[in-house]
């Protein structure tokens, strides 16, 4: 219902943008012999049909200009043309390591008037600000690289800006701007009247892709056809890949779909993008199977291409991954694996960037789907009131007419499961009236029999000595179970010895909430969907007890309290309900993530001995005021601290990564300097500013005792 409000370019509208300005000239391959090419015709082939490889013989050559003399000109020359191929494949893990370097080039890069290559510099920092979730300052620097690669005059550089421009855009999901990239491209090409033939095909191509987008007809679509056969022919693999993509995509969204060549154009994609590496492009060909696999239900190949896109998108960004986990989400919801379903769609949810307000409200449609088949309507109902506000904040970008019809139908749903909210309260309500007159009824007779007893007492003494007696065991009895009582509370969540300071009168207890100063610890299970999948119930629930024993036992050897077990995550509590100086807190803290790290790495070695399981966890740590105390209704209480600090330590440990403690300001103030590094700045949910985080160091000596006596 929600997706007839939604469609707009997306579906056509990305990774295609990529393909036709990518098409460069360092992406042709003229027609004379290889053996006949220039170092730079060289370099140029490799980059169109063996990036990895150009990758590797780049940064080999790179290294050796470190050991030697330089030369300036050459060292900038390889940095731009190693930093470009990083963007292609989307490989973080070499960029972050060349950034300090690119950031030196550029600087001397714009000393030596060599804008073209300053600009492919500032497209890596772009990228790299990006994947830090620092989208502003990223798009900042895409605008620096476009106007240094005009101040350059070389349409090379400036249609290689273009095309990083728009998959920028398409990423952080603006597609009017994506749009505008390519047409900006396109009127650059005219600029330049002396255009070599290479670049002149360039801009025919353009052409008929933007023709095909106004005129969806046969005869445009054959044309691509024929342009991708004469680049696969020139056997360009990284293009021909993404303009299966494209095709695919087209085939896929034609008025009437052609899903038998879309499937085959994806497979072709992702074949052909794994043979070189390209995993941002095979990422997304794979997801885009699943989601096939999901239009002609079935869930099997959904499953199978939505889980072989998680594992594509490992070491590249996450921009697939949230929309492979909606597709996983759907497959689990055709096979009524409600359970699975609810934990896929959450963490795509969880996954997707503030910015992208399209994917997050074409998750929550999804979201609405789950949480309706499994009756939860309270969740349903906020899933489809959160697309309602979301829609609210896009009105300005969508037709007025298709805005009004999908609030209006979302607006009849919502109310539709309010009312059965409140056929359920009505219906509890009238069982809760029914009961409280039952229980009038007894007390009555209660009253009756304890008016004889008093009589009866009045006459017989001995049997009002015998029921006092009586009466003193039960308030034993009851004062006992009172005890056991509170001990079974308190132990769900203190350690043992605490309990019985408690129970004492030894510590007092304050079960209204009041502010309190602690630090929160939030630890989580990374991939354990994944991980799980597959596995037997009876083992899933035998492997988490085993992991929950294992962190409680760790928990409690530090005095933290044990807030709560969220799926397979954990909240810990050091300063409450039995209040903590700081200082004793954070060096409990932290001596009880390193002990957990090390309790982890144990069952590791048990469960990989049993049937090759193992996980990895990641940590984060910040302290400050709270409000704590007992929260719930009369029914169910539990005690549980809330707040701002509650909020941001949670969101600390989302950044992680796996087997890493993260921890803020206020957390390492209290440690030595020896104990923690500078991890970065990052964006935190709800808060404006970047925050700088600090990594924790593991390996100590004495990472499992704690620094307060």
């Amino acid at each position: 219902m929600v997706q007839r409000a939604l469609k707009k370019l997306k579906g056509r509208g990305g990774l295609w943008l990529h393909a036709i300005l990518m098409l460069s000239i360092w992406s042709y391959m003229p027609s004379f012999a290889q053996d006949s090419l220039a170092e730079e015709d060289q370099l140029i082939f490799e980059e169109a049909d063996h990036p990895q490889a150009l990758k590797d013989k780049l940064l080999h050559r790179l290294r050796s200009q470190t050991q030697g003399a330089q030369d300036g000109v050459s060292s900038i020359r390889d940095l731009s043309r190693l930093t470009h191929v990083c963007y292609w494949l989307d490989d973080l893990d070499t960029l972050k390591d060349l950034i300090p370097r690119i950031q030196h080039d550029k600087l001397q890069a714009l000393q030596l008037k060599r804008y073209g290559e300053a600009a492919i510099l500032s497209i890596g920092l772009s990228l790299w600000e990006f994947s830090q979730n620092n989208s502003k300052r990223s798009v900042e620097l895409a605008h620096e690289a476009l106007s240094l690669a005009k101040q350059s005059q070389n349409p090379n550089a400036i249609l290689r800006v273009l095309a990083f421009q728009s998959d920028l855009y398409y990423r952080l999901d603006f597609d009017q701007e994506s749009i505008q990239a390519v047409l900006a491209a396109r009127t650059e090409l005219k600029e330049y009247p002396n255009l070599s033939p290479i670049l002149r095909l360039i801009g025919d191509i353009n052409v008929v892709q933007q023709n095909f987008e106004a005129d969806r007809t046969d005869d445009n679509l054959q044309l691509l056809e024929r342009y991708y056969h004469t680049i696969k022919d020139m056997k360009l693999r990284f293009h021909s890949g993404i303009l299966a993509f494209f095709l695919g995509d087209a085939y896929d969204n034609l008025s009437q779909p052609n899903l038998e060549k879309a499937e085959s154009y994806f497979k072709e994609s992702l074949q052909t993008a794994k043979s070189i590496d390209d995993f941002y492009t095979a990422s997304a060909a794979a997801y885009k199977l699943a989601s096939l696999a999901n239009k002609r239900k079935d869930s099997e190949a959904a499953m199978e291409y939505g889980y072989r896109t998680l594992e594509l998108t490992r070491n590249t960004g996450s921009l697939w991954r949230f929309k492979a986990y909606r597709e996983l989400a759907l497959a689990h919801l055709q096979r009524n694996e409600l359970d699975k379903a609810v934990m896929a769609i959450q963490q795509s949810l969880h996954d997707i960037r503030p910015e992208q307000t399209t994917e997050r409200i074409k998750s929550l449609n999804v979201a609405v789907q789950v949480y309706k088949k499994k009756q939860d309507v309270a969740q349903a109902l906020a899933s489809a009131e959160a697309i309602i506000q979301l829609m609210e904040q896009q009105k300005q970008v969508s037709s007025s007419q298709d805005f009004s019809k999908s609030k209006v139908l979302l607006g009849l749903e919502a109310s539709q499961l309010q009312n059965q909210i409140l056929d359920k309260d009505r219906q509890l309500a009238l069982k809760d009236s029914q009961l409280k007159t039952v229980e009038l009824e007894k007390m009555k007779k209660d009253n009756v029999i304890k008016t004889a007893v008093v009589i009866f007492l009045l006459i017989v003494v001995p049997v009002l000595i015998s029921l006092l007696a009586y009466v003193y065991r039960q308030q034993k009895k009851i004062h006992d179970l009172n005890v056991h009582l509170q001990t079974d509370v308190l132990g769900r969540f203190l350690p043992p010895s605490l309990v019985q300071d408690v129970v004492d009168k030894k510590i007092v207890w304050n079960a209204h909430a009041h502010h309190m100063d602690v630090t929160v610890v939030f630890a989580d299970l990374v991939e354990f969907i994944r991980i799980c999948e597959n596995k037997d119930p009876k083992r899933i629930s035998e492997i988490m007890n085993r992991f929950f024993s294992a962190m409680s036992r760790v928990i409690y050897s530090e005095q933290g309290t044990l807030d709560k077990f969220i799926g397979d995550a954990v909240m810990i509590i050091f300063g409450a309900p039995v209040s903590m100086e700081r200082e004793e807190q954070i060096h409990r803290s932290v001596a009880c993530a390193r002990k957990m790290m090390l309790a982890l790495d144990e069952l590791n070695q048990q469960l990989e001995a049993e049937d090759g399981t193992s996980f990895r966890m990641r940590i984060g740590i910040h302290a400050g005021s709270v409000i704590a105390g007992m929260f719930g209704s009369t029914e169910r209480s539990d005690y549980t601290a809330v707040g701002t600090t509650v909020n941001i330590a949670s969101r600390i440990e989302g950044l992680a990564r796996p087997n890493q403690v993260l921890a803020s300001q206020t957390v390492i103030q209290g440690l030595d300097d020896n104990e923690w590094t500078t991890a970065g700045l990052f964006k935190l949910k709800g808060i404006s500013e970047p925050q700088e985080l600090f990594e924790i160091h593991l390996a100590q000596s004495d990472a499992g005792i704690s620094k307060v006596s």
